[in-house]
């Protein structure tokens, strides 16, 4: 731990924003309630923490050197988080009645770990109520732009990005294929070529994934199965995997819950596919709630301890 680290404190960022914001060693003392004295002495301090002069007299008043500037940055961005964490605290505090609307993209409604976050933010926050809507991504996205969402889980594509969009990255994102434990492709060393030759149960022809896929599959100079079945139904895709030799895309962080739930085993070959990560949206022009931003971060925090689990 640096000097930086284990020196500078609360009082001390304070300061140094104080003499950037009013350019004035004693407009600084005076909005701090703080004598000028004691003002100089703590920019003291500072400077010789961070080893640097942060600040220069100029015909215009106090202003930040290159130094300053860096740790002025810092410091506001420091000061937000401690409001935002005392904000957060006084909420769960005061036990604040609410309401959180989660829209998450349709086939992670399986994933376990949304549940365990969910029941973890209500122990948490036993007052507030939680909504659940789950849609294709683009409906989703839709009806978060107008309001009516406050999270987002999913796949963001790139094209969809916008600027008061806050994106919290949880796990790289992969799909893998399903199968029954009796598909013959378990007794081989399933390769894509071997893929091809099963029927396949996939998403609706829009999906990105399955878009990948048989991008994949063209490039490799294959052809995809003629027998496909497009399907947004979950359970009814598992039911066809049980019932037939098909292999069924899903998200990769839902097959441990469908192996356990329908018997359905990873099919062991890694797909060449360019997804992107899963990620956590709330919104920057919205401050009227803690409860997105908390939500995100733990699950966020959730989703980093299951990676450190499965990849140590």
């Amino acid at each position: 731990m640096n000097k930086l680290q284990s020196r500078l404190q609360v009082r001390h960022i304070s300061v140094v924003l104080a003499i950037a914001r009013l350019g004035s060693m004693q407009k600084a003392a005076e909005s701090l309630h703080l004598s000028q004295s004691a003002v100089s002495k703590s920019l003291a301090e500072i400077e010789e923490i961070a080893g640097a002069q942060l600040f220069e007299r100029t015909p215009f008043g106090t202003r930040p050197t290159i130094f300053g500037e860096t740790l002025v940055h810092y410091g506001q961005m420091i000061t937000v988080d401690l409001q935002r964490a005392s904000e957060e605290l006084d909420t769960l505090l005061r036990g604040d009645a609410g309401h959180l609307t989660i829209g998450i993209f349709s086939a992670l409604s399986w994933w376990d770990l949304i549940g365990e976050c969910i029941l973890d933010f209500q122990a948490k926050a036993p007052k507030l109520t939680i909504s659940i809507v789950e849609q294709p991504m683009e409906e989703l996205l839709d009806a978060f732009d107008e309001g009516a969402l406050d999270v987002v889980i999913g796949r963001l594509p790139k094209s969809h990005e916008k600027p008061n969009y806050l994106i919290n990255p949880l796990c790289e994102s992969k799909s893998y294929f399903v199968a029954r434990a009796s598909h013959p492709i378990f007794a081989t060393q399933a390769g894509l070529a071997q893929v091809v030759a099963y029927p396949w149960v996939l998403p609706p022809a829009a999906n990105y994934a399955r878009r990948q896929l048989e991008l994949v599959v063209h490039q490799a100079g294959l052809s995809v199965p003629h027998d496909i079945i497009a399907s947004q139904a979950f359970p009814l895709s598992f039911r066809l995997g049980q019932q037939k030799d098909a292999l069924v895309l899903i998200p990769g962080c839902i097959a441990p819950a469908v192996k356990d739930l329908y018997g359905l085993r990873r099919v062991p070959y890694d797909l060449p596919l360019q997804l992107g990560p899963l990620v956590g949206i709330s919104r920057t022009d919205r401050k009227n709630s803690v409860y997105p931003g908390m939500f995100l971060t733990h699950l966020t925090y959730l989703a980093t301890q299951e990676e450190q689990l499965l990849n140590p």
